[in-house]
């Protein structure tokens, strides 16, 4: 589900293509990170790296992760929230 505000990006991690997206995963709210998706399993991994670190705020993780995606040349993911189709509701740009 999309959060205002929240943008997503493309990154080739390891295992695959995956999006970058701001969660608290299991925080409660103290935290806020930069996670992806594990494919195979749907469980999520933090992106560690100094220019990611943990936040209180979502929107300062959220900061964090476009200057990232920015420096990195990182295609956004765009959410479209209510588009037909079997796109998933993404589409790359």
């Amino acid at each position: 589900m999309a959060v205002m505000g929240e943008r997503r990006y493309y990154y080739n991690a390891p295992m695959g293509m995956v999006e970058l997206f701001v969660s608290d995963g299991i925080s409660r709210g103290e935290w806020f990170m930069t996670f992806y998706q594990k494919p195979k399993t749907g469980s999520l991994k933090r992106l560690v790296t100094s220019w990611l670190p943990q936040r209180k705020t979502f929107i300062e993780a959220q900061i964090d992760l476009d200057m990232f995606a920015r420096v990195r040349k990182l295609d956004e993911v765009i959410i479209n929230n209510g588009g037909g189709g079997d796109d998933n509701g993404c589409c790359k740009v």
